[in-house]
C-alpha cells in the first residue's frame, strides 16, 4: 500500500511540473509608432505553427510601468479588484538590460555617440531594482560591468571604455585590403599584367573574408554566451546591441571593389562578386542568434554605428569603386540587424547616427507593452513559430518574438546555474559550497576537492519501511570574458529509515566531489534541486586555482 501511495504522489507531482506556460511579450503601435493602450485580453489572437491558442494569462505594463494582471480564471469581480490593483508581480516587472558593444567593428567618434546617448538614457531605461550590464567585444568578450543596479557604475564603466584605444579594427583591415589591392593594380600600371595582379589582388581579398568569417563566427558566439546568461533570470530581458559590422555575407563588398578596380582594364573579365564571390554566409548563424534571443526570452534592440555618409564622402580619390563596396558593406550589416530585431520582436536604428532615437524606442517598449501566456500543446525540445494579431485592427503594428524553443526542466535548471555564474539567482533552498586546496595534475589542469552543504528538509515520501526522495546537483565554472564549462549533473537519491528521520533532519547534507579545472581565477557556480517537490537554491563561489 505505501510502494503504491508513493508511486501515486510521484504521478501527481509529475503532472504538476509538466503543466509549463509560455509567454509573449508583444508591442502594440500605430503606423507612427506610437503605442497603442488599452486593448484587452479579448483583442488578441496567438497561433503556435499555425494554430489559435488560448490565452491561460494576460497582462498589461502601461506608460507608468505598472503591469495589470489578468487571469482567464479570475471572476468578474475578482478581476474588477484587479484592476483596482494593478500592480504585477516585482519579478516580472523587473528590467535585465545587456548593453553589448562591438568594440571591433565601430568606430571610437561612433561608440562615443553611442555612450552618450545611453548615459542620457539610463535614468528612463532603468527604474529603481533594475539591473544592467555593460559588455565590450573586441575579438573577445569582456564583461566590463556586471548586472547592477547602480547606475553610476554603468557610466563610468563607459567612461573606462571611452578612454581606451580600440587597436585593431574593422575598418583598419578592410582598409588594409583595399590598400593592398591598389598597389597590385598601380603593379599592373607598369608591367600591363593586369590579369596577374587581379588575382593576387583577389587572393588577399579571400584571405581577409576567411578571417572576417572566422571573427564574426567568434562574435556571434560571444553574443550568444550573453543571450544564455540571461536564459536563467525572470523580469523584462533586452539586449541593446551596438556595433557597425555584422554582414550576412562576409567580406563580399570587397569582392566587389575588386572587380570595380580592375574591370576599366579588363573589360572581359568574369566578375569574382558574382554569388557573393565565393563569401561564406553568416545568414543561419545570425538567425540562430536571434533564435537564441527568442528562446530565453530576449528582445533584441540592434543600433548599427556605421556612418554610411561619412564613408562615402571619404571614398579614395572620389573613385566609385570605393563608394560603391562601401554602401554593400553598410547595406549588408543593416539586412543582418533588421533581420535580428524583426525575430526577437525588437527594433532596427540603421541609416542614421540619431542613435537617441534608438535608446527612446526601448524605453516606450519597456514602458509600455502586454505579456500573453498560453500553454504548451506540444512536447519540448522543438522550435515553434509564434504569431500575435490584434483582432480588427490590420493597421496596427504588432512586435513580438516570432520563435520559442520550449525547455525541459533540467535545460531551465542548466540555465540558471550558468546565469548564476554572473548574477546571483534566486534561492528557494539554503545550500553552500566549499572549495578546498586544489591538487595539480598534468600540464595546467587541477583537480579541486568541492563540498556542497544541502538543507537537510528536503522533501521525502514513505517507500515501504524506509522514506525516500532525492535531489539533483548541477555544476559550472565560468570567467569574465564569457568562457565557461559545460554543465555537469549529478543525481544523488536519499533513503532513510522512517525511525531515523528526525536524526537525518538535524543538520545539513554534505555532498563532496572532485572538479576538474584550469589555473587561473574562477567562478564557480552550483545549483540544487529537490526531485520531488522541485524547489531549488543556489550558490557560487570565486576559486584561485594555482
Amino acid at each position: 500500500m505505501r510502494a503504491l501511495l508513493l508511486a501515486l504522489l510521484l504521478a501527481q507531482i509529475s503532472e504538476t511540473i509538466e503543466v509549463r506556460v509560455t509567454n509573449i511579450d508583444v508591442v502594440v503601435t500605430d503606423k507612427a509608432g506610437h503605442p497603442i493602450t488599452g486593448l484587452t485580453r479579448d483583442d488578441f489572437e496567438v497561433y503556435e505553427n499555425g494554430k489559435p491558442q488560448p490565452l491561460t494569462n494576460f497582462y498589461v505594463v502601461d506608460e507608468s510601468g505598472v503591469g495589470q494582471a489578468l487571469s482567464l480564471s479570475s471572476s468578474p469581480r475578482q478581476a474588477g479588484e484587479l484592476a483596482l490593483h494593478p500592480e504585477a508581480p516585482p519579478e516580472i516587472r523587473r528590467r535585465r538590460i545587456v548593453l553589448f558593444i562591438d568594440n571591433y567593428s565601430i568606430h571610437p567618434f561612433q561608440r562615443k555617440k553611442v555612450f552618450e546617448s545611453m548615459e542620457r538614457s539610463l535614468d528612463k531605461l532603468l527604474r529603481p531594482g533594475d539591473e544592467a550590464s555593460l559588455v565590450i567585444w573586441s575579438r573577445r568578450l569582456k564583461i566590463e560591468q556586471p548586472f547592477t543596479t547602480d547606475v553610476e557604475a554603468l557610466r563610468a564603466a563607459m567612461k573606462r571604455v571611452e578612454g581606451t584605444a580600440s587597436g585593431l579594427t574593422f575598418a583598419s583591415d578592410v582598409e588594409r585590403v583595399r590598400y593592398r589591392c591598389q598597389q597590385f593594380l598601380d603593379n599592373a600600371r607598369t608591367d600591363h599584367n593586369y590579369t596577374g595582379w587581379y588575382g593576387q589582388c583577389l587572393g588577399t581579398v579571400r584571405a581577409h573574408t576567411e578571417e572576417a568569417v572566422m571573427v564574426e563566427k567568434h562574435l556571434v558566439g560571444s553574443t550568444k554566451v550573453m543571450l544564455n546568461m540571461l536564459a536563467g533570470l525572470d523580469g523584462k530581458k533586452v539586449m541593446i546591441y551596438a556595433g557597425s559590422a555584422l554582414p550576412q555575407h562576409p567580406g563580399y563588398e570587397l569582392f566587389v571593389y575588386a572587380d570595380n578596380l580592375f574591370f576599366p582594364y579588363l573589360p572581359r573579365m568574369h566578375p569574382s562578386s558574382i554569388g557573393g564571390g565565393g563569401s561564406e554566409t553568416m545568414t543561419f548563424s545570425i538567425e540562430d542568434m536571434a533564435k537564441t534571443a527568442n528562446a530565453n526570452g530576449v528582445t533584441m534592440y540592434m543600433v548599427d554605428g556605421a556612418d554610411d555618409r561619412s564613408e562615402m564622402s571619404n571614398a579614395a580619390d572620389g573613385e566609385m569603386p570605393d563608394a560603391q563596396s562601401a554602401f554593400i558593406q553598410y547595406d549588408n550589416t543593416a539586412s543582418a540587424f533588421q533581420a535580428v530585431a524583426r525575430i526577437t520582436g525588437g527594433m532596427a536604428l540603421t541609416h542614421t547616427s540619431n542613435f537617441d532615437v534608438a535608446m527612446e524606442t526601448v524605453a516606450h517598449d519597456l514602458e509600455s507593452y502586454y505579456s500573453l501566456g498560453y500553454r504548451q500543446q506540444e512536447s519540448p525540445k522543438k522550435t515553434r513559430n509564434v504569431a500575435v494579431k490584434v483582432k480588427g485592427h490590420p493597421e496596427y503594428r504588432v512586435r513580438s518574438r516570432r520563435t520559442y524553443l520550449a525547455r525541459t526542466q533540467d535545460e531551465e535548471l542548466n540555465d540558471r546555474v550558468v546565469s548564476n555564474i554572473y548574477h546571483q539567482a534566486k534561492s528557494d533552498l539554503d545550500i553552500a559550497i566549499r572549495a578546498g586546496e586544489p591538487k595539480k595534475q598534468k600540464h595546467n589542469r587541477w583537480l579541486v576537492p568541492l563540498a556542497v552543504s544541502i538543507p537537510s528538509n528536503i522533501t521525502l515520501l514513505p517507500d515501504g519501511n524506509d522514506l525516500a526522495g532525492g535531489f539533483s546537483v548541477f555544476v559550472a565554472v565560468g570567467d569574465d570574458d564569457g568562457s565557461m564549462s559545460n554543465v555537469t549533473r549529478i543525481v544523488k537519491e536519499v533513503r532513510v529509515p522512517a525511525a531515523k528521520e528526525a536524526e537525518l533532519r538535524r543538520r545539513p547534507l554534505i555532498l563532496t566531489f572532485d572538479l576538474s579545472m584550469n589555473g587561473g581565477t574562477h567562478m564557480l557556480s552550483v545549483g540544487v534541486v529537490d526531485q520531488l517537490s522541485n524547489t531549488s537554491g543556489y550558490a557560487r563561489a570565486q576559486v584561485a586555482v594555482r
